[in-house]
């Protein structure tokens, strides 16, 4: 089986890519717009235009992304709740669809996954932000720990100083020695962690921002990790997987990928700040006309850009791919809702009355 990965850049390439994030970022751009479908037909039109198989495609979509993320449950039961409130119809089958996603999952998470083998994600994955917090704390501050507080890292990093490990926009040198420890250890970190913010509270918002700015700065261009994953990996030693071209063809066309990340103006567009500030202006636009129904459907988006805020890389290509992918679509619906002036004033009379 011959096997060609090609630059991510490309939107083309992307797509025939044998990587995991290429199925998640067409799912993703679906479910955006199967959200948008359901808030028309249930906030524009009659709820009988919601039939039997658009709910059914909408809750089959939710189970997917949380199949799919590790945290696709976090995103997708606060959209649930959101669009519930939004929709003046079809609240209850909204309910519904979020329950029945909810079972459905635990029964996947708690028993089809342990039959298969296949084993939790570790919990430090979800812990970038306060491990980095905790890095730079050991870093700037660490004169200020206490014998106790020091006692609790200690369980937690057991094997080397995180303090030397520290990158401002990389936290997998750091999480990546956390020990797996016990709700008693937990309880003891977040202790541990919340008293030290408490007294040093500046290199906590110092360590989230410097690990996630590139996300809304349109100008950055991330190095710490190569944004294309132009590679085969190691441990397949059973199959027959290898490069179609060689490797001058293949660096030929990896540097041509990186001439656009650089390239004056157009570089922008492949960086994941473009996309997070546009986010930003279509919420300030929908705030300004009261348009609060429609930021249900634009929390998807929001929601994605706070999972790449609290992801281990800043301002990383491949995290923000999905919400690129969704993007057109997103600014075309959100335009044509700003231009109805007659839904914010509609939303107005029902809060009057």
């Amino acid at each position: 089986m011959a096997v060609q990965k090609w630059p991510e850049y490309s939107w083309g390439f992307y797509a025939a890519s044998v990587i995991k994030d290429t199925l998640f970022t067409a799912l993703f751009a679906l479910y955006c717009c199967k959200t948008m479908d359901l808030f028309q037909k249930c906030c524009d039109k009659n709820d009988g235009n919601a039939g039997i198989a658009d709910w059914m495609i909408y809750g089959l979509l939710n189970f997917l992304i949380c199949a799919i993320r590790s945290e696709g449950i976090c995103r997708v039961i606060p959209v649930c709740v959101l669009m519930c409130l939004a929709m003046r119809r079809g609240r209850r089958k909204m309910a519904v669809t979020a329950l029945a996603v909810i079972c459905v999952f635990a029964v996947y998470n708690m028993v089809v996954l342990p039959w298969m083998g296949i084993g939790k994600a570790p919990g430090r994955d979800m812990a970038s932000i306060p491990f980095q917090q905790t890095a730079r704390y050991l870093r700037d501050y660490g004169w200020d720990i206490r014998p106790e507080e020091q006692e609790v890292l200690d369980r937690v990093f057991p094997e080397v100083s995180i303090a030397e490990q520290y990158q401002e926009e990389l936290s997998d040198p750091v999480k990546n020695y956390a020990y797996a420890f016990g709700k008693e250890e937990i309880l003891d970190y977040i202790r541990v962690w919340a008293a030290m913010g408490i007294r040093h509270p500046d290199v906590y918002i110092q360590a989230t921002m410097n690990n996630a700015y590139g996300y809304f700065y349109p100008f950055h261009n991330t190095r710490v990790m190569a944004a294309y994953q132009n590679y085969i990996k190691e441990g397949l030693a059973d199959l027959d997987i290898h490069y179609v071209m060689n490797k001058e063809t293949r660096d030929a066309l990896t540097d041509y990928a990186e001439l656009w990340r650089v390239f004056p103006g157009v570089s922008i567009l492949s960086n994941p700040g473009t996309a997070g500030i546009v986010i930003l202006v279509i919420w300030m636009l929908l705030v300004r006309k009261r348009f609060f129904r429609e930021m249900a459907v634009l929390s998807v988006a929001a929601l994605h850009l706070m999972v790449c805020v609290a992801s281990p890389v800043n301002g990383f290509l491949r995290y923000a791919m999905p919400l690129m992918a969704a993007l057109p679509v997103l600014i075309a619906w959100c335009w044509m809702r700003y231009k109805k002036t007659g839904v914010s004033l509609q939303f107005e009379q029902d809060i009057i009355y």
